[in-house]
């Protein structure tokens, strides 16, 4: 009977553990899913559109990202639960319900942008910056107030949409230039039409009958003289 606290005890840390690497894959499913995301958008959208295989890939990498919200979601809930019952005051700790804050914000983007209330380049931007946000949070685990939360995720929002932007025009421009350097080598040169011949005219008759008139025969002298007669 004395044996008998030690299982369970070791069966909540398996739980615990098991909790945790459930959180942890969901995390970097998502992030990694983000950084696909944003990084396929932003080459595929260099011509200012997503043909169909694009957009294919693009939706399964969207899929991935919400597998691995979900298993934040499960993972946390349970966590949380967890900590409540034993009286732990982290789940009061600004830092942990400030991740709570952007999971909902997550939650929030990625149902606008599926339902198209949002601009597609507007959600991935937000919905990429959050993800890397609630990955930076949750890695460095600080203990810090909630203004420095706030201005924290403002200011890294604000840059990362800043650098989505750059990068999707500098990449549309290149694909642009690209574009037309190729065309200019595809098009044949341009070849000047050939110039008329001028039909060269015949040599003219050197004859008296093509000058139009005859000349006077003339007479020798005997002929002559046989006329006089």
């Amino acid at each position: 009977s004395s044996n008998r606290p030690r299982p369970i005890s070791n069966g909540m840390e398996t739980f615990a553990l098991s909790l945790y690497l459930l959180q942890q894959l969901g995390i970097a499913l998502g992030v990694v899913a983000s950084t696909f995301a944003v990084t396929f958008y932003i080459a595929g959208m260099a011509d200012r559109s997503l043909d169909s295989s694009e957009r294919k890939f693009l939706n399964i990498v969207k899929s991935a990202r919400t597998y691995g919200l979900i298993c934040i979601i499960g993972s946390g809930l349970l966590i949380t639960s967890a900590h409540l019952l034993a009286e732990d005051a982290v789940v009061f700790a600004p830092a942990y319900i400030f991740k709570w804050l952007l999971i909902m914000f997550i939650v929030l983007v990625t149902t606008a942008g599926h339902f198209d209330f949002l601009p597609e380049d507007v959600s991935g931007a937000i919905n990429g910056g959050t993800w890397f946000a609630l990955y930076i949070l949750h890695i460095l685990a600080v203990d810090v107030g909630w203004a420095v939360l706030f201005g924290f995720f403002i200011a890294w929002l604000a840059l990362f949409s800043m650098l989505f932007v750059l990068l999707r025009k500098a990449v549309t421009r290149r694909y642009e230039r690209n574009s037309l350097v190729a065309e200019e080598r595809v098009l044949p040169q341009r070849v000047s039409p050939p110039i008329p011949s001028i039909p060269t005219p015949p040599p003219q008759s050197t004859t008296h009958a093509a000058v139009g008139f005859s000349l006077p025969e003339l007479k020798g002298p005997s002929q002559q003289i046989e006329t006089n007669k």
